[in-house]
């Protein structure tokens, strides 16, 4: 019904209000906390839906969420008629007050993991008005950011980008599968990112490796980058 009563208006973001994303969420909490389930809410991007979800947290609702690199790093004052299409996706950007909360979210641990949303739509279909972006060429660089930016400690890091997505994959998908993810100790897959915090990675269209052949970060430095990166405990050197 949000939806239907905003869809004339005149951009992607007015058609996507912040309502609809917290009415979703309130009709979310409800079916966990009356089924008893446990349940993962996604790409989160205001301040309203997560104070649903910390709410039904201290009453003991079981259920976890995520936000996206792009909503911590973009807000909707930052879009311009160059920029719309490429930085339009769903949920839509939202207004700095949001984008601080987020932040603040993630750093207080209300909010559990770093999503990618990894959406890799060529260039072509962006400009046809398809919505999302690729994101995982800067996933690493993109947590340099937030240490240096935004006060996230390497352990903040550890904890939202491989801990708390380690006990997601062991407890709540199938029996067996990603087993040993998260931590660095005797009995886990040894596969791991290191970053170097002297050497910024300005982000390029020609720099990066996805196969859509663009980012939204394209024009940025960030203030760190991957050194190598350790899959199963082999190592591998980024070029």
């Amino acid at each position: 019904m949000i939806l239907e009563a905003h869809k004339n208006a005149a951009t992607h973001e007015q058609k996507r209000p912040a309502a609809a994303e917290i009415s979703a969420t309130e009709f979310a909490l409800y079916l966990i906390e009356k089924y008893e389930l446990v349940g993962k809410l996604c790409h989160y991007s205001t301040r309203g839906g997560l104070e649903k979800i910390v709410a039904a947290r201290a009453r003991g609702v079981r259920v976890t969420c995520e936000v996206t690199p792009h909503h911590l790093f973009f807000d909707d004052s930052m879009l311009t008629n160059e920029n719309r299409l490429w930085l339009q996706m769903n949920p839509p950007l939202r207004s700095p007050d949001d984008r601080a909360a987020m932040i603040e979210a993630l750093k207080n641990g209300d909010i559990d993991y770093i999503a990618t949303d990894h959406a890799p739509h060529t260039i072509e279909e962006k400009a046809k008005g398809v919505s999302g972006v690729p994101l995982l060429d800067t996933y690493g660089a993109f947590a340099a950011w937030l240490m240096v930016e935004q006060g996230f400690s390497a352990r903040d890091i550890a904890r939202v980008c491989a801990f708390r997505p380690g006990v997601f994959v062991r407890e709540f998908l199938p029996a067996g599968f990603g087993k040993g993810y998260g931590v660095i100790a005797p009995g886990y897959v040894g596969s791991l990112t290191i970053l170097d915090m002297n050497v910024p990675y300005e982000v390029t269209r020609e720099s990066v490796k996805t196969k859509c052949g663009w980012s939204p970060f394209e024009g940025y430095k960030l203030p760190g980058s991957v050194r190598y990166t350790v899959l199963q405990g082999k190592v591998h050197r980024a070029s």
